[in-house]
């Protein structure tokens, strides 16, 4: 047995019980586990091919949209699902728009992921739908002009940004709240 399967097995368990702590128990947290599920998976998958299967997005992100609509609708809180919505609408966007405007910087596929990111994040709040975007540009920039840096890789070489989405949007997910208080609090004493 490869090494990798009980490492991703470990990484599952760890993320769980964050998603867990996070969310508490609420009627979202199945949303959330399978959000932290489809993560590790797609950041497994695009390391080893470099591609974010259509399998893994079609049937998940509509599956994680209609959790979280009921998670809303049994908390009272309707506006949560239309920042759901909205949020897998402005992150698909943003990618897609840079998806066409240099095709061979970004994949669809990450632009699907970014649906499905943009969902579960929506559902939080629109800070934590920015933020995961910005967390995942700068681990995805900091990594990629190392890796340059070092030679390991050349200005020409595709580097997979679904992992980190999905690092992004776990620290997001996990500790965003404390991140955007943080900001909020540093940006008006400037």
């Amino acid at each position: 047995i490869s090494a990798r399967y009980p490492l991703v097995e470990l990484a599952c368990a760890l993320v769980f019980a964050a998603v867990g702590w996070r969310i508490g128990v609420s009627w979202a947290l199945p949303a959330f586990l399978l959000f932290g599920w489809l993560l590790i998976v797609v950041t497994v998958v695009d390391l080893r091919t470099h591609r974010i299967p259509n399998r893994l997005t079609y049937p998940l992100t509509p599956a994680l949209l209609a959790l979280l609509v009921v998670a809303a609708m049994l908390h009272g809180t309707p506006s949560a699902a239309v920042r759901a919505v909205l949020g897998g609408v402005v992150a698909f966007g943003v990618l897609l728009i840079l998806a066409l405007v240099n095709p061979r910087g970004m994949g669809m596929g990450d632009v699907k992921l970014a649906a499905f990111i943009g969902i579960g994040l929506g559902y939080l709040g629109w800070g934590h739908v920015w933020l995961g975007l910005f967390a995942a540009f700068l681990s995805g920039g900091v990594i990629a002009g190392a890796l340059l840096v070092l030679g390991l890789r050349g200005r020409k070489d595709h580097i997979p940004f679904g992992p980190w989405l999905a690092l992004g949007a776990l620290v997001a997910l996990l500790a965003g709240q404390p991140i955007i208080d943080a900001y909020l609090r540093w940006s008006t004493w400037t």
